[in-house]
């Protein structure tokens, strides 16, 4: 699937994609049965949600369920990684920044969205965006970083579109240079072809909702300048990372901000700084993808109005998390605290 395909050879695969739509949706509305719990609240909120890599959606056989790896916290005394004072000395010497707008991640709701065709350019395999058109809303629109993200949750069949360098193609259509469709149930792992980790997308994503609530109830998520070459761990199915540096994290490895530091004794600490570090004592933090800093924690874009983050001592964009005490972070061993699974860096 190049992106110099003839234009002819696209007009007939969308116009045989326009004969499945109403079949589709007749079948979609079947699916949907509700259950009274949104998905978002069947996971513990999951839609508060580097160049992807070309696997598909599988995960290892030993992979940890969503539940697993993001909603529940880190355990007492877990075992650090046994390069854990070099990872953290480099994480937490910054900067670093909370990414809402050109590198956060905007979420739309898919309930009562128009379905589109959607054309994959990246010749990496099966790409399932194209197997039926899917539902994007008319007021949609990526983030306006590099990586163009965007995803589309639908809450009654549990499923979230995800997409990487994603535009609209004409009035019906848009192109993504990746994406997946991702299976939200909590008792799945958290697998997708577009983010670095292969992670799901919206997964781990603060939202304005929790901001504004002052809690987090899951595992953060953050990009990192520093991700090891050709070295991931669990739940990370894959890597984007390029350091060969004797103190890279590997994709998937959880971080956690020591939980003997009392935040509440931190002066000038915002209510969103509190309720951000707080979640990090609690739950951690997986390296995600690649980016520009050290650690990059990856948040829900706002809708257009929507201040919850500014009230909430947040920046619009970049805030620095700054009255954090990123000196204190630590790496696990293992997503579940424990000792590590193989050998490893």
């Amino acid at each position: 699937m190049s992106q110099d395909r003839s234009r002819t050879s696209r007009e007939v695969v969308t116009a045989v994609r326009r004969l499945l739509v109403t079949t589709t949706a007749l079948v979609l509305a079947a699916a949907c049965t509700p259950t009274g719990t949104s998905v978002a609240e069947q996971t513990a909120e999951s839609v508060r949600a580097g160049e992807p890599g070309t696997t598909g959606s599988a995960a290892p056989a030993a992979s940890p369920t969503r539940r697993q790896a993001f909603l529940e916290p880190v355990p007492a005394d877990p075992v650090l990684d046994q390069r854990s004072d070099r990872i953290a000395a480099h994480l937490g010497a910054g900067p670093w920044s909370a990414n809402v707008t050109e590198y956060g991640v905007p979420v739309y709701d898919a309930d009562g969205a128009p379905l589109r065709d959607v054309e994959c350019l990246r010749d990496w395999g099966h790409c399932r965006l194209e197997a039926a058109p899917v539902p994007v809303p008319d007021d949609a629109a990526p983030s306006t970083g590099t990586d163009a993200a965007m995803a589309v949750v639908d809450r009654r069949r549990g499923t979230s579109y995800e997409f990487w360098q994603v535009r609209r193609d004409g009035p019906s259509t848009w192109v993504t240079s990746w994406g997946d469709v991702v299976d939200l149930s909590p008792d799945v792992p958290s697998v997708s072809s577009a983010t670095g980790a292969g992670l799901g997308l919206v997964d781990g994503l603060v939202t304005p909702q929790e901001i504004a609530s002052g809690t987090i109830r899951h595992a953060l998520v953050f990009s990192t300048d520093n991700a090891c070459a050709g070295d991931s761990r669990a739940p990370a199915t894959k890597t984007d990372g390029t350091s060969d540096r004797d103190d890279c994290i590997p994709q998937g490895a959880r971080v956690q901000l020591d939980p003997a530091v009392d935040l509440s004794a931190i002066d000038g600490l915002s209510p969103g700084e509190l309720a951000v570090g707080r979640a990090l004592q609690q739950y951690g933090a997986y390296a995600r993808d690649n980016g520009g800093t050290p650690v990059a924690l990856i948040f829900q874009t706002p809708a257009h109005g929507d201040d919850r983050l500014a009230r909430a001592g947040l920046a619009a964009d970049y805030d620095r998390l700054a009255g954090l005490p990123w000196d204190r972070l630590r790496v696990l061993a293992s997503w579940d605290g424990g000792p590590p699974a193989s050998a490893g860096r």
